[in-house]
């Protein structure tokens, strides 16, 4: 999606990535990424959001390709995202039920830009 504000062009794309907790899981989730951006330029004003589905922290090889490809992680990013993304996998109403209850911060998604 694109927008404009005050001159300024913004793009923002919305990714959900293969989930599972097997290297094969995450192997597609680089290869997904790898296709999604094989032909796209990252400039000022890009974001990318969504749904990882993977702990996104410094030593994360996704979070390291996000930075290849062009998107600016700084440290106060890579903090947020330390201390609320986590390896955990919830049934679909565990999930549900955290979500009703808002007391859960361990999601997995981000807004890189």
């Amino acid at each position: 999606m694109e927008f404009y504000y005050n001159s300024n062009k913004f793009e923002v794309a919305s990714v959900h990535l293969t989930a599972g907790d097997k290297p094969i899981n995450h192997t597609e989730r680089m290869k997904e990424t790898d296709e999604l951006f094989k032909d796209y330029e990252v400039k000022q004003g890009c974001f990318i959001t969504g749904d990882f589905n993977e702990h996104l922290n410094k030593e994360s090889p996704l979070l390291k390709k996000y930075i290849e490809i062009g998107f600016s992680v700084n440290e106060s990013m890579i903090k947020i995202l330390e201390d609320n993304t986590c390896d955990k996998m919830r049934s679909s109403l565990q999930y549900q039920v955290n979500k009703m209850k808002k007391a859960d911060k361990s999601t997995k998604d981000a807004i890189l830009g």
